[in-house]
């Protein structure tokens, strides 16, 4: 009965953990699929900065802590998610699928797959 326990206990920690990867995965998404001038928050004070994080409802709440820590978090985020998509052309540039943008966005993936979708094929 205790090993039984055991078991339990790990798939429930394992699962805590996927859960926690799938809001990660889900916020760089965020970040890839959207305008730079949506996501963009350097503009606000600190305090009107810190509030804004805790509205953005497409966060999970330790998503808005973190965001909340410092107004450098998102353009940071911001930053890398666009060295990754300069690097994933760059690798890719001869491949079909070469990590184009859609539009004037910085979106990889534009409207064809759902965040969910591409986070299963991978």
């Amino acid at each position: 009965m205790a090993r039984a326990l055991d078991v339990v206990s790990i798939i429930d920690s394992r699962r805590d953990r996927v859960d926690e990867l799938d809001n990660q995965f889900a916020f760089l998404l965020m970040l890839l699929g959207m305008p730079s001038t949506q996501h963009s928050l350097t503009d606000f004070t600190a305090v009107t900065y810190r509030e804004s994080c805790h509205q953005l409802t497409y966060l999970a709440p330790k998503q808005q802590e973190l965001c909340a820590r410092s107004e450098r978090v998102l353009p940071s985020v911001g930053h890398g998610a666009r060295m990754g998509i300069d690097e994933c052309q760059y690798q890719f540039r001869m491949s079909r699928w070469n990590c184009t943008t859609f539009g004037n966005t910085t979106s990889v993936f534009g409207g064809v797959l759902a965040a969910s979708e591409y986070h299963y094929n991978i």
